[in-house]
């Protein structure tokens, strides 16, 4: 194997894949035209090039610590697209079937896939109900096409030696078994401070809705936080994103810049989101279309990973892409978290929204809270119903679809049917990835206010090591990351503390 040809196929494959998600999202294309570039590029992920990359890491010096770092994520990436591959016919026709189930509503047809979105803009709690019992109908029409697929990759990753494809998603992300006992406890020190701020959100902002009676069709909607929509909805995002630039002393020239969509289309994702498509020149952003609080949230959050693709070394990433498109996100999804969750903090949140009186701050800091509260049970409940449906029928029965539902409430206090666990459990995608980045960006906003103080946003020595650590890409794990800032071992005690600080109101302005 010539293994710079094959970093360089790499580094193609996913700029054109990144490229085409770019283009579906913002509207320029209708369908995802992602198929493209796994047909030109089918022979990376092969089992002759995963046994070939084997023999690169083999033949490899122990002394040479970052080609073998480098190979391992080479290797871990072309196993989960080994897997992936395998399963895209399944997924063409579950596309398929999904774009069919066209849900009747207030004399429109919404897709399925709009049935979530629109669930989160729906004020009237009878209104979503319905919308919600609409689409738990349709969701039976594709179950099986679901069953499929995951049998699919539980055979692929059987190909490849593994128990199951969870087991594979596991190891090829870096996401160790061991953190379950951490989830739980997560879940556990935080239930009680989190269901008090369910049940005062509840007699505030919605005294028709009892806590007990919310369902999974609430929690679309209140992951909006649209009550906070008053304070943050309003304000010009970019440029108090410019302002705290300023501050740490974060500058963008030709060679470091942004680019950024604003155009309204036909088709178009009103959502921010950000997209490496070939960091560092090629960083792109599209800006959310609508002024809500989440969309305050989102847009900070691909700021951070923004950033993270645009200041990672150009040589770095010419020799090993695989530090930029690493299959273990966990490190640049954690730049985000670090940006999205600024106002947990009612000290920034005074500083950066004019106009907000101090109880008013600490009020939005707190319902910010609760919207990072949500996320991280959501989370942990998908994580431990993970663990629970056997790693070898990941199709999951009825009886496993209600353990799952009963797991889910207890841990989010959401109604939850069981219908919905072979959508919420889609083993593409791993809870613990987002668990641990959200844990080492607490970690890492510690570090800053000890270092800094808690104003560590306006220390542009701060920006000196955030620039210095966006560099590195993703060379490096979040674990490894806490070790090296001198927090020893990652765990979830900061973000525990946090949520809980956050959601009774507890953090200080003074």
């Amino acid at each position: 194997m010539d293994i710079s040809e094959y970093r360089t196929q790499f580094s193609s494959f996913n700029s054109s894949l990144e490229l085409a998600r770019y283009q579906k999202h913002v509207g320029l294309k209708s369908q995802l035209t992602a198929e493209q570039p796994f047909r030109d590029y089918s022979d990376l992920f092969s089992a002759a090039a995963i046994a070939d990359l084997k023999s690169q890491i083999e033949q490899t010096p122990s002394g040479r610590e970052t080609e073998q770092a480098a190979l391992a994520k080479l290797l871990n990436a072309a196993r989960r697209r080994f897997a992936q591959t395998h399963a895209r016919e399944i997924e063409h026709e579950l596309d398929r079937c999904e774009s069919a189930s066209g849900i009747k509503w207030k004399g429109n047809t919404i897709s399925f896939r709009q049935v979530l979105f629109t669930l989160a803009r729906e004020p009237n709690k009878t209104e979503r109900d319905d919308l919600a019992s609409r689409w738990i109908d349709a969701i039976s029409n594709c179950n099986d096409l679901r069953a499929a697929k995951f049998d699919s990759l539980n055979n692929s990753a059987a190909v490849l030696g593994f128990d199951s494809y969870r087991r594979l998603s596991l190891e090829t992300t870096g996401s160790s078994p061991d953190y379950e006992k951490t989830t739980r406890s997560l879940l556990e020190q935080t239930e009680s401070a989190y269901k008090n701020a369910l049940s005062n959100l509840a007699g505030r902002d919605f005294p028709h809705v009892a806590r007990d009676s919310l369902s999974f069709a609430d929690l679309s909607f209140l992951r909006e936080i649209p009550w906070v929509d008053r304070y943050l909805g309003t304000r010009d995002v970019s440029q108090i994103q410019a302002e705290m630039m300023a501050g740490l002393g974060i500058r963008f020239d030709q060679k470091r810049k942004i680019q950024v969509d604003i155009e309204a289309r036909d088709n178009r994702n009103p959502s921010a989101a950000s997209f490496a498509v070939n960091p560092p020149h090629d960083v792109r952003v599209a800006a959310s279309l609508e002024n809500r609080a989440s969309t305050f949230l989102d847009s900070f959050e691909c700021l951070g990973q923004a950033l993270h693709d645009l200041w990672s070394s150009p040589e770095r990433a010419r020799r090993y892409p695989e530090f930029v498109f690493s299959p273990d996100s966990s490190t640049r999804r954690s730049y985000g978290f670090l940006f999205r969750y600024l106002g947990c903090d009612p000290r920034w949140t005074l500083e950066f929204i004019s106009g907000l009186s101090e109880e008013q701050a600490t009020q939005t800091a707190r319902d910010i809270g609760l919207n990072l509260a949500i996320n991280i049970n959501s989370l942990g409940a998908n994580e431990l119903c993970l663990q629970d449906v056997r790693d070898d029928d990941q199709s999951a029965n009825d009886e496993e679809g209600q353990g799952y539902a009963d797991l889910h409430q207890r841990a989010v206090s959401f109604r939850r049917l069981g219908e919905l666990c072979l959508i919420d459990l889609d083993v593409s995608q791993v809870p613990l990835v987002e668990l641990r980045a959200l844990a080492f960006a607490f970690v890492l906003r510690e570090y800053f206010r000890i270092r800094y103080g808690y104003r560590w946003w306006g220390a542009r020595k701060a920006g000196d090591e955030l620039i210095d650590l966006w560099d590195t890409a993703s060379r490096y794990s979040v674990e490894e990351l806490t070790s090296q800032i001198g927090f020893g071992e990652l765990n979830f005690d900061i973000l525990t503390e946090t949520v809980k600080v956050a959601l009774i109101g507890a953090q200080k302005i003074a």
